[in-house]
């Protein structure tokens, strides 16, 4: 049984008395994985140091998605090409995962 100062190391059920998202930090071998969004261009790489937890491959993509359909938006905006970005999704291990050509979004700017 842990001491006054020493917080139980035991799963506590969401929605009880804590919210589910404090029920994971109580167990922290249930972190989610860490996504890294890098941004390439003809000039090199824009790294992302930082990344954003997620929890899958699905809600990188998506993220991606959305950072692509951004940075087209400021091309466009700026007068800028489009060609030539490219949005790299990699995992925590370092390893790119997904690619995403910024210009594909394009379709997408329409609606």
């Amino acid at each position: 049984m842990p001491g006054a100062n020493e917080p139980a190391n035991e799963r506590v059920p969401p929605n009880r008395h804590l919210g589910s998202r404090v029920a994971c930090e109580i167990n922290s071998q249930e972190r989610m994985p860490r996504y890294f969004f890098h941004v390439e261009d003809e000039q090199g790489w824009i790294k992302d140091e930082e990344g954003l937890e997620l929890p899958d491959l699905a809600a990188a993509v998506k993220e991606a998605d959305g950072t692509a359909i951004d940075l087209a938006k400021a091309a466009i905006q700026e007068g800028q090409p489009v060609d030539g970005r490219t949005v790299v999704v990699f995992d925590e291990q370092g390893r790119p995962i997904y690619r995403l050509p910024v210009k594909r979004t394009i379709r997408q700017l329409g609606n």
